[in-house]
């Protein structure tokens, strides 16, 4: 049989060559074998080349995701912050739900066990795989923050100059379980401030907030007012937890006390009451850090005007004072404080102060909280911060009450997650 080309032959010049069936048969086996070998060495060639695109592909999804997860706080920020409508696919859902969607992109992990990429990549020589990656976007956060309130009706209580009420008198403790995004490896440290306080006239004037059963899965907000014939209608809390990472922030792990023994009279026609408490850090720090106070515990008298404020003096390196503040004809049974420390000039936390009729300005914060109540003690007791809007966070007060002056902090933490 003659030397034939078998890659090229056509049907017709197979039975001109080979009129025999057996040599059909052979001829037809030779020219599959050799289809075979051409397209095995086409393959040879394209492999390199289409790995060699893969590798280039898996890159660029690496660098695409170690970007995405660090902008994730940032974008979470701004969608809830701002009320713009920046997203990831385009289109975020308005009001609330727009941090419910940036935590839905944040906190899952990316599941690989079904796609088998982390050993394509590591064949590759990639230098981190998808499971390595996905551990950024879940790992706990530095500082946690949001609010609870002693009815879930009231939505946590945007008033807007609106006179609401609560459905029912919280009578003592109200508890609010407040659970991480994600576990930290061990206890955070947590505190809490009140944010809006609305008391009737009935009885003294007792409110309180305070983290409790604290975990490294989350804690529990505890809203109180402990004495039954208090006509307590609501309290909202802003809690902020803090990694145990975070070494440079200390804060109170329990409230400071305004103490009798220490009260004594400004020696001027204000009649002020002060007590003066020193607080000292369990870390020195280097240089003086920046102090930040507030009210977490009231009971006050009715009969007269309540009038409380709190602040820092004497700041050292070691700790500070406390001053607890009542004037004129004004008297308590007892106050108590929590505080915040941490180095002054970090470029991720900044703090402002609000006042009552006073415009104010700054960002939308993580955590607000009351530092100061000037109240008519005839009206039922109505105060707020009301943080709708980012730059004009406004002092408020509503229904029949008569607010004379209130002052609040906030807190802004960059790198903060914040639950809406």
């Amino acid at each position: 049989m003659p030397t034939v080309d078998l890659h090229n032959i056509s049907d017709e010049e197979l039975y001109r060559i080979a009129p025999s069936e057996g040599d059909r048969e052979s001829l037809w086996f030779k020219k599959l074998v050799t289809s075979w070998e051409n397209d095995m060495n086409n393959s040879a060639v394209k492999i390199p080349l289409l790995l060699k695109e893969l590798k280039s592909y898996f890159q660029q999804v690496q660098t695409a995701l170690e970007g995405f997860v660090l902008d994730m706080n940032d974008l979470a920020e701004l969608t809830f912050f701002t009320g713009a409508e920046p997203s990831i696919s385009g289109l975020m859902r308005q009001s609330h739900d727009r941090l419910e969607e940036a935590r839905q992109y944040r906190t899952p992990p990316i599941n690989t066990s079904d796609l088998c990429v982390d050993s394509i990549m590591q064949i590759l020589g990639v230098s981190k795989t998808l499971s390595e990656m996905s551990s950024y976007a879940i790992a706990p956060p530095r500082f946690f923050s949001g609010r609870v309130n002693t009815d879930d009706w009231l939505e946590g209580g945007w008033w807007n100059n609106r006179n609401l009420e609560c459905r029912r008198n919280p009578f003592f403790m109200t508890l609010q379980t407040v659970s991480s995004p994600i576990p930290w490896p061990s206890t955070p440290r947590v505190v809490a401030g009140v944010k809006t306080l609305h008391c009737g006239i009935g009885d003294h004037l007792r409110a309180e907030v305070m983290p409790t059963g604290i975990e490294n899965d989350g804690f529990t907000i505890a809203m109180d007012c402990w004495v039954r014939s208090t006509d307590l209608k609501q309290i909202e809390a802003c809690y902020l937890a803090i990694s145990p990472e975070e070494t440079d922030i200390q804060c109170g792990e329990e409230p400071v006390t305004a103490s009798w023994r220490n009260v004594w009279r400004e020696p001027d026609n204000s009649n002020s009451q002060i007590s003066l408490e020193e607080v000292f850090f369990s870390r020195p720090y280097d240089k003086k850090p920046t102090v930040l106070v507030w009210l977490v515990h009231i009971d006050s008298d009715k009969r007269d005007i309540h009038r409380i404020e709190v602040s820092a003096s004497n700041v050292t390196t070691r700790g500070f004072t406390l001053n607890f503040r009542s004037w004129l004809d004004s008297s308590f049974f007892n106050y108590k404080a929590n505080w915040i420390a941490f180095t002054e000039g970090r470029s991720d936390i900044n703090f402002y102060e609000y006042q009552w009729s006073r415009p104010s300005a700054g960002e939308f914060c993580n955590f607000y909280a009351l530092t100061k109540l000037d109240a008519d003690n005839e009206r039922n007791i109505r105060v707020t911060l009301n943080a709708d809007t980012v730059l004009h966070p406004t002092v408020e007060t509503w229904g029949d009450s008569k607010l004379y002056d209130a002052k609040y902090i906030g807190i802004r933490i960059s790198s903060c997650y914040h639950s809406s």
